[in-house]
């Protein structure tokens, strides 16, 4: 289930420009740490990103590789690659970031549920301050994913200057998905289509070009 979500958010985020999205400087490598067969350090994985002419990477680790967190920034410094995205959390490498003045993403995967039906997965969940149910928003995963999708690609058209797309995009999130949250790593749950309420205010005060 999980996968045909993230099937959907890459898929939506490509209709915005599909040829150009394949373009080398555009790929994220992702999982060329753990999952290295060489079991390469820093260095020799900034060295092999640079030969295949890769320019940005999403740093999955696990616990051996904390002590690597600086030396990775510095190699990715040296080599011209931009430290795209960090998997999951951690305060060390949070440090580092404030540190080197870099400011990648962090991709958090939500748990999936158990046993739960799409009805269940799709119904609203209390979102008043004084009774937000957190536990019940991850439990939604399957309507956080697609409805912040919606948001990505409202964005990405309108990075693009495709007005009427970027608008369409933001309406479906707003009249399909009002109950959708995404989390912010600085730890508070905001909603797309709420965002998305004030995307279609700017929008439409722009002129059509």
């Amino acid at each position: 289930m999980k996968s045909t979500f993230f099937c959907i958010l890459i898929g939506l985020i490509l209709q915005t420009n599909a040829a150009d999205n394949f373009a080398k400087d555009k790929l994220v490598a992702w999982c060329i740490v753990p999952f290295d067969a060489k079991q390469r350090g820093p260095a020799a994985r900034a060295e092999m990103l640079q030969r295949l002419g890769l320019k940005r990477v999403a740093y999955d680790w696990r616990a051996k590789h904390v002590k690597e967190f600086e030396d990775e920034i510095l190699q990715y410094k040296k080599h011209g690659l931009e430290f795209f995205a960090f998997w999951a959390v951690h305060e060390k490498a949070f440090a580092l970031f404030e540190k080197h003045k870099i400011s990648p993403q962090v991709w958090y995967m939500f748990p999936q549920p158990k046993g739960d039906t799409q009805e269940g997965m799709t119904k609203p969940v209390p979102t008043s301050r004084e009774n937000l149910n957190k536990e019940a928003i991850i439990e939604k995963w399957a309507l956080n994913y697609v409805g912040t999708s919606y948001f990505i690609m409202g964005r990405a058209y309108a990075e693009l200057g495709k007005k009427e797309e970027a608008l369409q995009a933001y309406q479906h999130l707003v009249v399909n998905f009002p109950f959708a949250h995404c989390w912010d790593p600085k730890g508070y749950f905001w909603k797309p289509a709420v965002a998305a309420k004030k995307r279609i205010k700017e929008l439409e005060s722009k002129p059509n070009n």
